[in-house]
């Protein structure tokens, strides 16, 4: 259930600037607010950024095997690329960073602790380090891990202005505060985004180290199966931080890969999902769990019989069919050679033998295929 745009922000630990978190204003003046005069454009450098009009944040989603991590690839083919994975047990301080226990560098057998970033803080350095590159947070699988947990307080920075510059500044702890002056010493990083912050907020601050916020050359993109929803669903304050795109399934790609049973069954992959897409979306009424194109990807395009039945018809049993008692809708059907009606069959009867040792899945699934439709593209003679 989505969560309002408060309870959100509560409870990802969203810190919005104060006068006494920046230290703004003139010091000989105490706590004193005071506005100076700045200029309100950006000065060359920090438009020395490339000039880019596509979004910062997207989300490629669609069925499972459509082509998103491989559309994601192609975008960010030749720009560097920071990747992760999220999962049920991924958290804030894995995407972020966090401090670990490491041997002093300085007196053997000594513990000390420091802080040890992670992808996103460690693509976000060398974004505000290299200005003329472009740099992606690559994030597969987005749902399968508790977004409002992994992106915590960093939530606010999606949002971004006219510049792609993040809309707000974030107030962060003293150790990743630490840990940024440490990293940008003798760099111009806190000339820059306190230049930025007084273009922005028209006052000053005196702790660029104590904010963040992220630079136009800092792009996240993930990813995330339709069918893997249910995982972790993100509320709608979190979705519309994301330009959502679709990844259709390509069946004209899928027709180039031939599912091979044996030398005299051979079908045409595409014209095989085209079938059972339809069989999906007529069950469920959701397109969500429809086999995408690439599904399944042999690097030789021949799709044999033990991928066929391990990887396609295990997730279609699996995820669909196996409480499906209807012979009407459940695909799960073949004709025994000595029986008039059809009957309906398990998975694991696919991995059976006959008496006479012959295996069982050359039997049904010729007959399985048969009943949706599907001849081979030779017919055995």
């Amino acid at each position: 259930m989505s969560e309002s745009i408060e309870n959100l922000l509560s409870a990802s630990r969203v810190r919005f600037l104060s006068a006494a978190d920046l230290k703004i204003g003139d010091s000989s003046e105490g706590d004193k607010l005071v506005r100076p005069s700045v200029p309100v454009s950006l000065t060359s450098s920090l438009n020395n950024f490339p000039q880019d009009p596509s979004e910062r944040n997207r989300l490629f989603f669609g069925s499972p095997g459509s082509g998103k991590s491989r559309t994601v690839r192609q975008l960010t083919n030749g720009h560097r690329t920071f990747t992760t994975t999220f999962h049920p047990d991924y958290d804030y301080h894995d995407f972020v960073g966090a401090y670990k226990p490491a041997e002093s560098e300085d007196e053997i057998g000594k513990i000390t602790y420091r802080f040890e970033p992670n992808v996103l803080v460690t693509a976000y350095v060398a974004a505000w380090k290299n200005p003329s590159r472009k740099h992606f947070v690559v994030i597969e699988e987005i749902n399968r891990g508790n977004c409002a947990q992994i992106f915590g307080d960093l939530f606010l920075l999606l949002d971004r202005d006219d510049r792609h510059y993040s809309d707000y500044f974030l107030t962060i702890g003293s150790d990743l505060s630490r840990y940024l002056k440490q990293v940008f010493s003798g760099s111009d990083y806190e000339e820059r985004i306190k230049e930025f912050y007084a273009a922005k907020q028209n006052m000053t601050c005196e702790d660029g180290f104590a904010i963040m916020a992220f630079p136009p050359n800092l792009y996240l993109y993930a990813t995330m199966n339709t069918s893997d929803q249910s995982l972790f669903p993100m509320d709608s304050a979190f979705k519309r931080r994301w330009d959502w795109e679709y990844i259709p399934i390509d069946y004209a790609d899928a027709d180039q890969f031939t599912i091979v049973l044996s030398d005299d069954f051979q079908y045409r992959w595409g014209r095989f999902i085209e079938v059972i897409n339809q069989r999906i979306l007529h069950l469920t009424g959701s397109e969500d769990k429809q086999l995408g194109n690439r599904f399944v990807n042999p690097a030789d395009k021949i799709i044999r019989l033990a991928m066929f039945k391990s990887k396609v018809l295990f997730y279609l049993w699996s995820e669909i069919y196996k409480n499906e008692p209807d012979k009407e809708t459940n695909i799960f059907v073949y004709q025994p050679a000595d029986k008039p009606d059809v009957e309906l069959f398990t998975f694991s009867q696919l991995y059976q033998k006959l008496p006479d040792g012959t295996a069982l899945d050359l039997e049904i699934l010729p007959s399985f295929l048969r009943q949706l439709g599907l001849e081979p593209i030779s017919s055995p003679q």
